[in-house]
């Protein structure tokens, strides 16, 4: 128990090292893209949010696309991104799906092949926004004036 939690602690310790030299990065202009692989990468997020105190909110589906025929992994497994900002972005909705899920609620976490690239979803099957408040949220940008 204890080298599992010294594990997480260095984990997160090296994710924080990561975040700052994407920063650093972000700032100067540079493209930070690199060969991530899809499947580790969800799978490394669903274990940093399974040691939040959120956990207990529910549970976690993943839903990953099938094999190919040949077995070879399929064509989204592997792509070219920012894994740490894709992380970020991903705990965030994970953490955020898990806060509206009851305890017996699930969060799925899907991935498949889409139009020439992928495509990412996360969804929880808890009670949604609440009628009254749906004309105060505005999905997309302003009209500039």
């Amino acid at each position: 128990s204890v080298a599992n939690h010294l594990r997480r602690i260095g984990d997160n310790v090296f994710r924080c090292k990561n975040i700052i030299q994407n920063l650093l990065v972000f700032s100067r202009g540079e493209d930070a893209k690199e060969v991530i692989d899809v499947p580790a990468l969800l799978d490394d997020t669903i274990q940093l949010v399974a040691g939040s105190r959120k956990a207990g909110h529910g549970r976690i589906v993943r839903k990953y696309a099938e094999r190919n025929p040949s077995g070879s992994p399929p064509s989204w497994a592997t792509t070219r991104s920012r894994p740490l900002q894709l992380q970020q972005v991903l705990l965030n909705l994970l953490m955020n799906a898990l806060d509206a899920t009851d305890a017996d609620g699930a969060v799925t976490i899907s991935v498949a092949n889409k139009e020439g690239g992928i495509e990412l979803a996360v969804a929880d099957d808890g009670t949604g926004i609440s009628p009254d408040l749906s004309p105060s949220i505005s999905v997309g940008s302003q009209p500039q004036k």
